[in-house]
């Protein structure tokens, strides 16, 4: 039995780790290709997408999900 904070909590460890990931090599691209000259957050912009740094896209998932019908729709046809 785990209490549900806890859990709530344990799933946000993924999200973290990557984002832990993410300025690490933010760090090491910076001292190994541009000695330290690039500020971190405009670096860190630079090689993360878009979609990564605003929350859930949920026009993407919308379009993902009519076409996950439309091919099982066609299937059936």
């Amino acid at each position: 039995f785990i209490i549900s904070s806890v859990h709530r909590t344990a799933l946000l460890i993924p999200s973290i780790m990557w984002r832990i990931d993410g300025f690490l090599l933010v760090k090491e691209i910076n001292a190994k290709f541009f000695d330290h000259s690039i500020k971190e957050d405009e670096l860190l912009a630079a090689i993360t997408s878009p979609s990564a740094c605003s929350g859930i896209d949920y026009e993407r998932l919308e379009l993902l999900g009519e076409w996950k019908i439309r091919c099982i729709l066609w299937d059936i046809v």
